[in-house]
C-alpha cells in the first residue's frame, strides 16, 4: 500500500505514465536486491527487517524521483532523450549521492547499538542502509538507461480529460512556486526576523516535551494475555489444581478468548490466553484485561495479576528491587514500599516477591539420646530418605532395557505425621541374642513445626525483594516520575537501597543507547557533507534542517497521541537523514548556479524554485509511503506507529521551514566566510607596511 501511494505521488507531479513506471521500478528492484544482501549477511525475514523495508519504501523511490524529475526537466528544455538522461543524471549526481550517504550514516549507528535494543535493531538499521545503497545504484544505472530509451515529453492528447486536470494542477503548482520564489526574495532581506521566528518555534516545541509521556515500548494489541496467581503457602497440589481449573473456566467465558493454556504447581498458577484476531473483536485487549480482573478478583486464597504481551516486553512494567542484608528488615521495608506503589496513581496488580515461608516439619535429632542409644545421625537421615523418598538398591533388566528398583515405604504408611511414630532406626548396640537393636524414631528425635522460605532471592549478591505492578492509564515515564518523588522522601536504613529493574532499566538503557546513536549519526552526517561539498561551513547550513525536524516530530507525536518511546526515538534518528535531503538538493543547485556567475541570492531563489518540485515529490512519497504504518493497522502495529508519527510530523515541518530558513542561514554563513577572507587578506598587507616603515 505504501509503495502504491508513493508511486501515485510521482504520477501526480509528472503526469506521465512512462516516467512514473521508470521511477516505480526502483522499488521492487531495490527490495529484491536487498533480499540477496540480507541473505549474504545471514539476516531473516522478521518483524524488524520487514519494518525496515516498509519504512524504506518511500526512500527507495526517492533517488529515482530526483533523477527522473531532473531528466524530465532537461527533456522539456528540448534536449534529446539520451542527452537529457546523461546531463540530467550528471547534474544531480552529487546531491543524490550525498543524500543517500547521509541516510547510510544515520542507519549504521542504529545497527551498531549495543544491549537488548542493539540486538533488536541491528537488522533494522543494516537493512535500511543496504536498501538505500541499492536504490542509489538503481537510480544511477537503471533509471537513466530506461529514461534514454523509453521516456517521452508527452502527457497525452489535449482532449484527454486527465490531461486537462493535470495541466490545470500543474499550472497552479507553477503559479505557487513562482509566488514562493518572490516570498523567498523578500525573506532574504529580513534574515533576523526569520532566524528569530525559527528559534522561537524550536524553543516552543521543546517546551511541549513535558506533555509527551515516556515509555519503553508503546502499548500494542497483540492478542496475548497472561493471568498469574500466587496461592496461599502450604496449599496442596490438588487444591491448586482445582483453582487453576476454575480460573480457566472463568477465562473461557470471555467471548474474546479463543484458547487457554495453564500450568500450576504449589508455588502458583500461570494461564496463557489467546484472543481472537483484532479485526474480529469489538473491544481491545485492555478491555478484556479489565473484565478478567473483575471476574477473577473473588477467588479465595489467591492473588491475581493480569498482564499482556506488548512489543519487546511482557510481564509487569513496574519492577522495583529493594536490597539489604537483614531479611526481616528487608521484609518490613518492602511492606511499606508496596503500600507506596499501590498508592501511586496508575498502579494495579501490585505484588511483592517476599514470601513469609511455607509450613514444614523439621526432624531435629537429640544427639545426646541418640549417642546413648547408639543411633547415628546418618542412620536417621538414611532411614527417613528410604521411607519417604525411596532409595535405589538394584536394577531390573529386561532384554536391553534396565529399570531402577526403588525401596520406599508403602503409600498408606506415609500419609500423616503420626506415621513417624511407627518408624524405627537401627542402633549400633545389640541385644542378648546378638541382634541389632531397633530404636523408635520418636525416642531420638523431636518434631518441630515451623515455616521456612522456599527460596532466597539475591540481586547483585545481596538479598532482595521485588515490588512489581501493572499500569493502567499512565505511561511508564509518568508513573516513574511520580513514584520517584515519593521514594525520595522515604528514608532507607544504612545498607539498604532501591534498584530500578525490568522495563524501567531497559527504558533508561535504551534511551541512553539511542541518544548516543543520534549523536554519532549527526557527526557522521557532518563528515559526509563536508567531504561531498569540500567545505566545513556549507554542512552547517544543511544541518540546520535537523532541529527544524524536531519541531514537527514533537508535534506529530502530540497530535497522534503517541508517547516518547524507543520506536519514536528511532524515528527521530531516521529523520536526521531524511530531512537533510531537501537542504542538499537546494544548496547543491545554488552552488552550481553561483559557479556559473549567478548572484548568490538570485542563485538561492532560482535553486528553491527549480528544486521545489523534486523536494515536494520526495517528501510526499515518503509521507504517503509511511501512512499505512502510521495508521497502526494489524496486530501489534500500535507499537510501530509512533515511529511513523514522528517521521511524518518532522518531514512536514522540516520541508516547509527548510525552503525558507536554510537559504537564509546559507547567506549568513557565506557572509561570515567572506568577512573572514577579507580579514585574512588585509593582515598580510598590514604586515608589509609595518616592515617597510621599520626599514625606512
Amino acid at each position: 500500500m505504501g509503495g502504491l501511494l508513493a508511486v501515485a505521488v510521482v504520477f501526480l507531479f509528472l503526469g506521465n505514465w512512462r516516467s512514473t513506471v521508470i521511477a516505480a521500478i526502483a522499488i521492487p528492484t531495490s527490495i529484491i536486491t536487498s533480499f540477496v544482501a540480507m541473505k549474504a549477511m545471514g539476516f531473516t525475514l522478521n518483524t524488524m527487517s520487514l519494518l525496515a523495508l516498509s519504512l524504506a519504501v518511500g526512500l527507495l523511490i526517492d533517488d529515482a524521483i530526483v533523477v527522473i524529475e531532473n531528466i524530465v526537466r532537461h527533456l522539456e528544455m528540448g534536449k534529446e532523450k539520451y542527452d537529457a538522461a546523461a546531463e540530467g543524471t550528471a547534474e544531480i549526481g552529487l546531491a543524490v549521492t550525498a543524500t543517500t550517504l547521509t541516510l547510510v550514516a544515520v542507519f549504521l549507528p542504529v545497527g551498531m547499538m549495543t544491549g537488548i535494543v542493539g540486538q533488536f535493531f541491528k537488522q533494522f538499521g543494516v537493512t535500511v542502509a543496504v536498501s538505500v545503497l541499492v536504490s542509489l545504484f538503481v537510480a544511477f544505472t537503471l533509471t537513466p538507461m530506461m529514461s534514454a530509451r523509453y521516456l517521452k515529453d508527452d502527457h497525452g492528447e489535449s482532449n484527454n480529460r486527465f490531461y486537462k486536470v493535470w495541466k490545470d494542477w500543474n499550472g497552479k503548482f507553477d503559479y505557487w512556486t513562482e509566488r514562493y520564489g518572490k516570498f523567498l526574495s523578500y525573506v532574504l532581506g529580513h534574515r533576523k526576523k526569520v532566524m528569530a521566528a525559527a528559534a522561537a518555534l524550536f524553543v516552543g516545541s521543546l517546551m511541549l516535551l513535558p506533555f509527551l509521556g515516556a515509555t519503553f515500548v508503546p502499548d500494542s494489541d497483540v492478542g496475548e494475555i497472561t493471568v498469574a496467581a500466587t496461592v496461599d503457602p502450604g496449599m496442596s497440589p490438588q487444591a491448586v489444581g482445582e483453582i487453576a481449573d476454575n480460573m480457566s473456566q472463568i477465562i473461557r467465558t470471555v467471548p474474546e478468548v479463543s484458547m487457554t493454556y495453564s500450568t500450576a504447581d504449589v508455588n502458583g498458577i500461570n494461564i496463557f490466553a489467546k484472543l481472537t484476531p483484532k479485526s474480529d473483536r469489538k473491544v481491545s485487549d485492555n478491555d478484556v484485561i479489565v473484565d478478567l480482573r473483575q471476574k477473577l478478583s473473588g477467588l479465595a486464597g489467591t492473588e491475581i495479576s493480569v498482564s499482556k504481551k506488548s512489543g519487546m516486553s511482557s510481564g509487569k512494567p513496574v519492577s522495583l528491587v529493594i536490597q539489604g542484608n537483614n531479611r526481616d528488615t528487608l521484609a518490613g521495608i518492602a511492606e511499606q514500599v508496596e503500600q507506596i506503589v499501590a498508592g501511586t496513581q496508575g498502579a494495579i496488580d501490585v505484588s511483592s516477591s517476599f514470601e513469609s515461608g511455607k509450613p514444614d516439619v523439621q526432624i531435629v535429632v537429640n544427639r545426646d539420646k541418640a549417642s546413648d542409644l547408639g543411633v547415628s545421625t546418618a542412620s536417621i537421615a538414611n532411614t527417613l530418605q528410604t521411607m519417604f523418598n525411596g532409595t535405589i538398591f538394584t536394577q531390573y533388566k529386561d532384554d536391553d532395557d534396565s529399570y531402577d528398583v526403588r525401596l520406599v515405604l508403602a503409600a498408606g504408611n506415609r500419609q500423616s505425621l503420626t506415621d513417624l511414630n511407627n518408624i524405627y532406626v537401627p542402633s549400633s548396640n545389640r541385644d542378648a541374642s546378638g541382634q541389632t537393636l531397633m530404636i523408635p524414631l520418636s525416642q531420638v528425635t523431636e518434631t518441630i513445626y515451623a515455616t521456612s522460605p522456599t527460596q532466597i532471592k539475591r540481586y547483585d549478591r545481596q538479598e532482595q525483594i521485588t515490588i512489581s505492578a501493572n499500569l493502567y492509564g499512565k505511561t511508564l515515564g509518568e508513573f516513574n516520575t511520580e513514584l520517584n518523588k515519593k521514594l525520595a522522601e522515604f528514608k532507607l536504613p544504612d545498607g539498604y537501597k532501591f534498584v530500578a529493574t525490568g522495563q524501567s532499566q531497559q527504558m533508561n538503557d535504551a534511551f541512553t543507547g539511542i541518544i548516543m546513536a543520534l549523536v554519532a549519526a549527526v557527526l557522521f552526517i557532518f563528515f559526509v557533507l563536508a567531504a561531498q561539498f569540500e567545505s566545513f561551513i556549507d554542512p552547517f547550513a544543511i544541518m540546520l534542517a535537523l532541529p527544524l525536524a524536531i519541531i514537527g516530530a514533537i508535534l506529530g507525536l502530540l497530535v497522534a497521541g503517541s508517547e516518547l518511546s524507543m520506536m519514536s526515538l528511532i524515528g527521530i534518528i531516521m529523520l536526521m537523514g531524511l530531512v537533510t535531503k531537501n537542504a542538499i538538493l537546494l544548496i547543491d543547485f545554488a552552488k552550481q548556479q553561483m559557479e556559473q556567475g549567478v548572484d548568490r541570492d538570485q542563485a538561492l531563489v532560482q535553486a528553491a524554485v527549480v528544486r521545489m518540485r523534486p523536494i515536494l515529490m520526495t517528501t510526499l512519497a515518503m509521507i504517503f509511503g509511511m501512512i499505512p504504518l502510521a495508521l497502526g493497522i494489524g496486530p501489534g502495529a500500535e507499537a510501530r506507529a509512533p515511529m511513523a508519527h514522528a517521521i511524518i510530523g518532522g518531514l512536514i515541518t522540516s520541508t516547509i521551514l527548510t525552503l525558507v530558513v536554510v537559504p537564509v542561514v546559507y547567506t549568513i554563513l557565506d557572509d561570515l566566510r567572506k568577512r573572514k577572507l577579507k580579514v585574512e587578506v588585509k593582515l598580510p598587507a598590514l604586515g608589509k607596511v609595518k616592515q617597510q616603515e621599520v626599514n625606512d
